[in-house]
């Protein structure tokens, strides 16, 4: 579960979006992330997690659909790739 944030103004019909997260790896790497929440939650929520080779900053309506009821969606560039560290093997 992520726990949602309160940093962005309210605007209905309208998920919050967390950008350039960095999930920290065991082996010191990172990965990039882009979360889509659910707007009007304030605690935990369910979590889609979708890790892809093809680039995270695209699909925002497809982050407003999750969002809308009551999930969240988190889109992670794979190693190598977009702005994640490593190698793409």
């Amino acid at each position: 579960m992520i726990p949602s944030s309160d940093s962005m103004r309210a605007r209905p019909g309208i998920p919050r979006v967390l950008r350039s997260l960095r999930i920290p790896m065991r082996d010191g790497l990172a990965l990039h992330a882009l979360v889509f929440l659910p707007r009007e939650s304030r605690t935990p929520v369910p979590v889609v997690l979708q890790v892809t080779p093809y680039g995270i900053d695209s699909l925002y309506g497809t982050g407003a659909r999750f969002a809308a009821p009551g999930h969240a969606l988190a889109r992670v560039d794979c190693r190598g790739r977009g702005a994640s560290d490593g190698a793409f093997e």
